[in-house]
């Protein structure tokens, strides 16, 4: 059976000492996609009580009633009706997840994050200091629909039996065709337009920053775009928008090697806010744009050699579209290797990560020595506020040997106009990044970039070790504003 697809972010409140939070949940199409795995159809399900409501002053005095929607857990197979194309089917199963969200303080700021798909994330808008008292849970509700022919399409709706009435947000249409838990587009109306505007003369009206590295079995893909250039409008004490990505990765002969997908689920969803504190209007002041995205991470696996990666975004009514070349690492374990140099301005302490075996699972992050980076698609820096850490990764075999052996590096800047080295680390012991029974040494290095005049910067680093091995110099440019 295909691994189940990650669920969607269905709420993310993010409150300052709020005690308790009430949410609902939009049919639109940042709700999760209907899956088929084997031949069972895998209904995302989410399900409300929604009989509450309160009066709620604006800051002009005047008072409306505010819906409040509050989750319904506890439900059963017997609880839940399916109907395909109007006609009832028999549930095989329902499960009740949590969802995959999760807030991250770094250097920076307070941001969510949310994963929809095992290896891709969605990163927020900064906000200030912040709490979260949500807790919300998807029904995964399983039938085996009867035969159709591959790309019919059928319409699907649940039904639940419960007291008081309870609502259900779900999608209301799945298609037989094959989909990926890293490719819910495929196939998809949606998906086919972005594939149309990947090759489309029309231009792009949200611009993005993309860039890919490769670490020996993988490759790891950065794309950030501003919040602000999004479509989004005003639901509750909200802001809401709904954008969906799209990779195709081509290799130098023009075919498709592999692609993936994602939509931003926690941007799209419903929401409202009411408790004890002020209006909405106070409340807009801070968190308004908390659930617009302006970051997707994601990992790809592809054999080595040299790719061409084009990457489309949708808000629903414009589109971004940008291309990069892919380069993959030839990997030999039997060597020593270094990786690429991913360049970054954010990061965490792994102590107050989320638990990544339940977000995004299959994606693995950059950690050294206790810090969780996040690397960088927009590789300018501020200068006086920016901080700018260079991540890579040294394979050394020889590591699982008994006979003493030392891992070192070095690191240096070059001036990318003159060919000055600015500064150079000269060969560095890498004992302090060596982690014990293993073979691959995490490294990360801060770059004093308040001692560069602005300008563009070659930094690069290469490894060696103790018994006469030394591999290439591995590169990242980037550029220091004032």
């Amino acid at each position: 059976m295909t691994p189940r697809i990650q669920q969607p972010a269905l709420v993310l409140l993010l409150v300052v000492s709020i005690l308790a939070a009430q949410v609902s949940r939009a049919q639109d199409p940042g709700v999760a996609e209907i899956r088929v795995e084997s031949k069972e159809v895998i209904v995302p399900v989410f399900v409300v009580d929604k009989t509450h409501g309160q009066w709620q002053a604006d800051s002009n005095g005047e008072t409306r009633f505010v819906e409040v929607d509050h989750e319904i857990t506890g439900l059963t197979a017997k609880n839940f009706h399916v109907f395909q194309d109007g006609v009832e089917q028999h549930t095989q199963n329902v499960t009740m997840e949590p969802d995959h969200w999760w807030i991250v303080a770094d250097n920076v700021s307070h941001h969510a994050e949310y994963s929809c798909t095992p290896s891709g994330i969605w990163t927020c808008a900064d906000v200030e200091a912040a709490t979260v008292q949500s807790s919300l849970h998807t029904y995964f509700v399983a039938y085996v629909p009867p035969p159709s022919p591959e790309g019919s399409c059928h319409k699907v709706k649940i039904k639940v039996d419960h007291k008081p009435k309870a609502t259900v947000y779900a999608r209301e249409e799945y298609c037989n065709v094959q989909h990926l838990v890293s490719d819910p587009l495929v196939g998809t109306k949606a998906g086919n337009q972005m594939e149309s505007f990947a090759t489309s003369p029309q231009n792009a009206r949200i611009p993005l920053f993309a860039r890919a590295n490769s670490f020996f079995d993988r490759v790891d893909l950065t794309v950030e775009f501003p919040w602000k250039s999004l479509q989004h409008e005003l639901v509750g004490c909200f802001q809401r928008t709904t954008v969906s990505i799209l990779g195709l990765v081509y290799t130098k002969d023009g075919t498709l090697a592999t692609r993936f997908s994602d939509v931003a689920c926690d941007s799209s969803t419903k929401r409202h806010f009411i408790d004890d504190n002020p209006t909405c209007e106070d409340f807009q002041s801070s968190f308004e744009f908390v659930d617009l995205p302006t970051r997707y991470l994601t990992q790809l696996h592809l054999p080595s050699g040299d790719y061409s990666l084009k990457v489309v975004m949708t808000d629903g009514e414009k589109f971004g579209r940008i291309e990069i070349p892919v380069s993959v690492l030839k990997f030999d374990r039997q060597q020593l290797s270094i990786s690429d140099v991913a360049v970054s301005k954010r990061f965490q302490k792994v102590a107050d990560a989320a638990d990544e075996s339940t977000l995004a699972p299959e994606y693995v992050r950059l950690i050294s020595k206790g810090l969780q980076f996040a690397a960088a698609a927009d590789t300018q820096f501020l200068g006086r506020s920016d901080r700018l850490l260079a991540y890579t990764e040294i394979y050394e075999p020889l590591l699982t040997n008994t006979t003493p052996l030392k891992v070192q590096f070095q690191m240096r800047i070059k001036d990318e106009k003159t060919g000055e080295i600015k500064s150079d680390t000269g060969l560095r012991p890498a004992d302090s990044f060596v982690q014990e029974g293993k073979q691959v040494v995490p490294i990360a290095l801060e770059v004093a970039i308040t001692e560069l005049p602005p300008g563009t910067y070659r930094l690069q680093i290469q490894a060696s070790d103790t018994a006469g091995n030394k591999t290439e110099w591995r590169e990242a440019v980037f550029t220091v504003l004032q």
